[in-house]
């Protein structure tokens, strides 16, 4: 089951609503025309892990 926090993510990388957009200087630097397509990319990927999820401690970590 997904936490608060996740969906809250989703939902903002999915609409860009209800937060602020950071970007690094690489995606600020691309051309204006290349911005619309990359901000696209972002709102619809969908291939998190759950190894890739902050909350979730790793086993190497948990003392295990």
């Amino acid at each position: 089951m997904m936490n608060k926090i996740a969906l809250l993510n989703d939902a903002f990388r999915q609409t860009f609503r209800g937060g602020k957009i950071m970007m690094t200087i690489g995606v600020a630097e691309l051309p204006d025309c290349l911005k619309p397509e990359a901000l696209r990319q972002v709102a619809n990927f969908s291939g998190f892990t759950e190894e890739e999820d902050p909350l979730v401690v790793p086993n190497d970590y948990a003392g295990n």
